[in-house]
């Protein structure tokens, strides 16, 4: 009975029983330590066996019927609840900031989580995904993001600055900072539409983490990234207190928006013209907006169905095999470009920064050689060799550039590129065997496809748990 739980083996029959996943989990943590500590009576057990830190149970991962999204089993809103008051080990997540009333209309959050949850990533490049904001509400929307792995919630106020802490706000790879219409909206003025975004935005950059920041670059609230939604253009000004933009300029000359800490609900206005003229300029936003979602899943979606388990099936594995945006540092393209072509990479290396290369000649060598295509750079906004000891880590978003235009180690690169996955699920289908080149002979080689688990790197300790429905440990109980 200690190998069994409820939540592994409540649908599999007694003599189909294999040892209980969560004991797995404890036995390849801890070591043969954990073993021989399990091996003593029960009556000194209890005493001696520490309990490891409590993880959700793996799960093989999957795809939505189209093959476009991954796709895990349905999670209740306590099993994803994170309790703030235990400690966290989240790192490289996003974190979205969520100011709304219990009243307040959804903002449709599954457009937020499917981008990041596309197919076309590897189940390793899956970052986690916290909302912060008021419990009636997120249950609300939670029945549509229910079926993504890795998303989690934080009943609170995300102007806390202890409930910011607890997540590891410091530690994010993105924080995003949406605010839902309310009925005060209507009646104030317009310049207060935004004022919990602006403020919420204020009071991160206002942070410091000299304690408990294990990293130079993230001492202070300033280098964590953000990304601010606003409904009112002019009130960009108000983001950056160093910012010295004209009040009267239009958002898309603004700083902000430049670096890419704003968006605004006009900037839909414009893209939408530019697809009336650029038929294929929807291609691009698709993928970037909706992680490539197809009309078959858009008819689903608009029925009501929501996201639903899909079959491992050639067709839709096939399906992930489609183009990505990524954010690729230049330096290390160059350095693996250099790797591959000559044995001598370093001098190749400083001969090619030495050249003085362009935007131009980056385009061409990743065009012809890894069939990559280049959207623009991103770069710092000021030259590091000029501002060595203090210079600023903010970045702009330069889309084309001109041909010769010069580049910088420091730079960033937008790329669109080909995904390959490193390995698939297995096919539902028996594979079929290789044929030889003579079509009377048959070879008995049969594709053995790699079987893998979605692992969860992070410890994270929620209110209600798969384990601690089924096994509670205290000092006054045995095992």
């Amino acid at each position: 009975a200690r190998y069994y739980c409820r939540h592994c083996h409540h649908e599999q029959k007694p003599e189909s029983i294999r040892k209980c996943i969560h004991y797995r989990i404890e036995d390849t943590s801890s070591g043969t330590k954990i073993r021989r500590e399990m091996s003593k009576p029960r009556s000194d057990s209890i005493t001696t066996y520490q309990c490891p830190p409590i993880q959700h149970a793996i799960k093989p991962f999957c795809f939505d019927t189209t093959g476009m999204f991954y796709w895990c089993p349905t999670q209740t809103f306590e099993q994803q609840a994170i309790d703030v008051r235990t400690k966290c080990e989240l790192a490289h997540h996003v974190i979205c900031c969520i100011f709304a009333e219990e009243s307040s209309p959804v903002i449709g959050l599954r457009s937020f989580v499917m981008p990041l949850r596309a197919s076309n990533f590897d189940e390793n490049e899956l970052k986690p995904i916290v909302f912060i904001g008021n419990g009636i509400f997120l249950r609300k929307e939670w029945r549509h993001i229910c079926n993504f792995p890795k998303v989690y919630v934080v009943d609170g106020s995300p102007n806390d600055r202890a409930t910011l802490r607890a997540i590891n706000i410091h530690l994010c790879d993105m924080c995003v900072i949406l605010s839902s219409a309310s009925q005060h909206d209507q009646r104030q003025d317009r310049y207060l539409t935004d004022k919990a975004a602006i403020l919420c935005s204020l009071n991160i950059k206002a942070m410091s983490f000299d304690t408990e920041c294990t990293t130079t670059d993230r001492r202070y609230g300033t280098s964590i990234p953000l990304i601010t939604e606003l409904k009112n253009d002019t009130n960009v000004v108000f983001l950056d207190q160093d910012d010295d933009d004209d009040p009267n300029i239009d958002l898309y000359m603004t700083q902000p928006f430049a670096c890419g800490t704003s968006f605004a609900i006009s900037v839909l206005d414009s893209l939408m013209s530019a697809t009336y003229f650029n038929e294929n300029a929807l291609t691009i936003l698709r993928a970037l907006i909706t992680g490539g979602a197809t009309p078959e899943l858009e008819k689903i979606l608009a029925e009501g169905a929501g996201m639903t388990q899909g079959s491992n099936s050639k067709e839709v594995l096939n399906n992930r095999r489609r183009p990505r945006v990524v954010l690729l540092p230049v330096e290390n393209l160059i350095i693996d470009e250099t790797n591959n072509t000559q044995q001598h990479s370093s001098v190749m290396m400083n001969a090619f920064w030495d050249a003085n290369p362009t935007y131009g000649d980056l385009f061409v060598s990743l065009l012809m050689h890894r069939d990559w295509l280049c959207l623009g750079l991103y770069r710092l906004h000021n030259n590091p060799s000029l501002r060595p000891i203090s210079q600023s880590n903010k970045r702009v978003v330069i889309c084309s550039p001109p041909r010769t235009f010069p580049l910088l180690k420091s730079d960033l690169v937008y790329v669109i590129q080909q995904f390959q996955p490193k390995y698939d699920p297995p096919l539902n289908i028996e594979p079929e065997p290789i044929k030889t080149i003579d079509d009377n002979k048959q070879s008995n080689i049969v594709p053995e496809p790699l079987n893998t688990v979605m692992q969860m790197p992070y410890t994270i300790i929620t209110k209600v748990t798969p384990i601690t429905d089924d096994i509670n440990i205290n000092d006054d109980n045995k095992i």
